[in-house]
Order: structure tokens, then C-alpha cells, then sequence
């Protein structure tokens, strides 16, 4: 079992808001994270690509700018 205070969300792989169509289809817990290295969200889906397509925080994440989802 993965302990969760051993994750480092910024070591993960991630892709960048704008090419949230490449997010994995597969069961997940996901960090949306800005340039800063602040997580600025976490979430969880059972795909998360779908998720993200319609996400209620795609827009404010947007605004933020260069945030990450990993």
C-alpha cells in the first residue's frame, strides 16, 4: 500500500491545463498545481480525462495560469 504522506505532487508526471485531453482515462487521484508549485486542487476521478473536460474549475485554474495537472 503507498503511503500518502510520501507523495510529492510536484515529482509526478503531469501535463499542462491546455492539453488536459492527454490526462489518462484510468482511475485516479489527480493535483492541479500552479507554477509556484502550490497545489492548488486535488481531485479524484474514474477517468480523468472526461473529468476534465467539463471540470467546474477549469476556468479559475485558467486564470491562474500555467497551472498542471499531474
Amino acid at each position: 500500500m503507498i503511503n500518502p504522506t510520501t507523495i510529492n505532487p510536484l515529482t509526478l508526471p503531469s501535463v499542462p491545463l491546455s492539453q488536459r485531453s492527454q490526462l489518462p482515462t484510468t482511475p485516479s487521484i489527480y493535483f492541479a498545481i500552479d507554477t509556484q508549485g502550490v497545489v492548488q486542487y486535488i481531485g479524484r476521478s474514474i477517468n480523468p480525462r472526461q473529468r476534465w473536460v467539463s471540470h467546474h474549475h477549469f476556468h479559475e485554474l485558467s486564470n491562474i495560469g500555467g497551472v498542471k495537472i499531474a
